[in-house]
Parts: C-alpha cells; structure tokens; sequence
C-alpha cells in the first residue's frame, strides 16, 4: 500500500466482480487527492477480433457488478452514481433505467449478504 492506496484485487477480469478495477484505483487515487494526468501515447496495438475476457453484453451480472462498484467507490452516494449511470447510458444499455437500478441494487444487496 502507497498513499493509502492499495489496488482492489475483487473487480477486474477473472474474479467475482468481472470489470472497475481501473475505477476503483483512480476513485482512490482522487480520494488521496493525488494529481492524475492522462497521455494519449499508444503503448500497445491489440487486434480488434480477440474476445473480450469480461464483457457479455449488458446482462444482469453486468448491472450487478456496476452496482457493487458503485457501493464500493461511496457507501453514501452509491445509489446517486447507480441512478445517474442508468439514466445517461440506457439507451446504450438497451435496456429502461428502472431495470437498470434494480438490477444494480440487487448486486449492492447480493453482496452485502456474504
């Protein structure tokens, strides 16, 4: 751990949380009020035909998992980040906001029972 700032091993490709490893980490790095920069520098060329290790569409363990990571990132405005999240992407999503938050409060709740 640098900073108060450790790299939650739960979310990303192969565990429980399939995807926001990459949030979390800038999430804590902000709360420790460290600078971020981006550079657009390419660091690597990948083929756009290789299968995604994650991603299966927006399906209901995708919700979940956003609503997790939304609980994890702020217990207290978690269901704001849940709402304005279904709001802004369910026409990308395919899918009405109110299954959205519903499946993504379904996770939070899920997971708060282990």
């Amino acid at each position: 751990m640098l900073n108060g700032i450790s790299f939650n091993t739960c979310f990303g490709g192969g565990t429980d949380h399939s995807h926001g490893e990459d949030t979390l980490f800038l999430s804590s790095c902000l709360k420790q009020k460290l600078k971020i920069y981006a550079v657009s520098k390419t660091i690597a060329y990948l083929p756009d035909n290789r299968e995604s290790t994650w991603f299966e569409g927006y399906t209901d363990k995708y919700f979940n998992d956003k609503g997790v990571l939304y609980f994890i990132m702020s217990k207290r405005f978690y269901k704001l980040l849940c709402l304005q999240d279904a709001i802004r992407h369910c026409k990308r999503y395919g899918k009405k906001p109110k299954y959205i938050l519903k499946m993504m409060f379904k996770g939070v709740k899920d997971e708060s029972k282990i």
